[in-house]
């Protein structure tokens, strides 16, 4: 069968931490088993929003010398093509074969990541291998944007031919519109669900178990915000929104002040994980685990409003 790899990612500022990984695809090639055909996958659209400074073709710019001489060592093709999330994880490694034109009848294709949520789409599906990535690098991207854009000189973290790029891109404008000093806004939900209430593992970090939530896009209310991240995390319909409270501690987000605005809801539906989530259960309340962030104070804020 035709050996396939197949690597996903934004790429929104490529580093070296990238370089590292198409070096951890090489050494598979040599160590493991011979492929065939490198795929990449630019997890954004073609556009630049408040989410995305770089569209998918700039993050493709990028990366693709990097990609090129991974491809060149291994002497195989290359392939990219742009791949939107459809925030549907038991349909998303169709829906990437589908983009790409995998047969996985005729192939066998090995996928490289390190996401969680990646990685479970892809698990024990039918001639797929999923090959976890190390993080022998020690940066991330959002890293690498915070410091370009609060004026410190990364030329050493990013391959030379990004340094051209955001020099010529004006890359340092676009990532100071997207700075917040104020506290992020985010929506917390404590969901009544079949006699208990609904709590995930988080696929992302920090790990661990939480409530279900995210980001409040602009343009959103918290309440609309409130029912989209119920519907994307755990696949539930909510209603009858109450607001527990405003939760706004600094230092309650080891990733920067986030503020956030809680609510109970009842939860219909079929409970399924999402794209934040790892897994996704229901516990009664005497038998939940130790939350992430402060969502312990928000279950016994939760507790003490229903018991008045």
């Amino acid at each position: 069968m035709k050996q396939e790899a197949l690597v996903i990612g934004r790429f929104q500022l490529v580093g070296n931490h990238h370089a590292d990984l198409f070096e951890q695809i090489v050494e598979h090639h040599y160590q493991k088993h011979r492929l065939q055909q490198l795929n990449v996958g630019i997890g954004v659209a073609n556009t630049i929003d408040h989410k995305n400074p770089f569209s998918g073709t700039e993050c493709w710019q990028m990366i693709k010398p990097i990609a090129q001489a991974a491809a060149k060592k291994m002497n195989v093709s290359l392939q990219y093509r742009l791949v939107d999330d459809i925030n549907d994880p038991p349909n998303y490694a169709t829906h990437v074969s589908n983009i790409f034109g995998l047969d996985t009848a005729a192939s066998e294709v090995t996928v490289f990541s390190s996401n969680d949520y990646t990685n479970q789409c892809f698990l024990g599906r039918e001639n797929y291998h999923v090959v976890s990535i190390e993080e022998r690098v020690a940066q991330h991207s959002t890293q690498l944007r915070d410091l370009y854009t609060n004026g410190f000189d990364i030329s050493n973290l990013v391959p030379d031919n990004v340094n051209e790029f955001l020099q010529n891109s004006n890359a340092r404008r676009r990532l100071e519109k997207m700075k917040y000093d104020n506290p992020i806004p985010t929506v917390d939900l404590v969901i009544e669900y079949e006699d208990g209430i609904v709590i995930i593992e988080r696929a992302g970090t920090p790990k661990g178990y939480a409530l279900p939530g995210g980001h409040v896009d602009y343009g959103e209310s918290t309440e609309t915000a409130a029912i989209r991240e119920a519907k994307e995390e755990t696949n539930l319909d909510v209603s009858n929104l109450k607001l527990i409270g405003v939760f706004s501690d600094p230092l309650r987000d080891s990733r920067g002040h986030r503020m956030s605005i809680a609510y109970s809801a009842k939860g219909m539906g079929e409970l399924k994980r999402g794209s934040d989530a790892k897994t996704v259960q229901v516990y009664s309340l005497d038998q939940i685990p130790k939350l992430a962030f402060d969502h312990d104070d928000i279950l016994m804020r939760y507790k003490q409003n229903e018991n008045h």
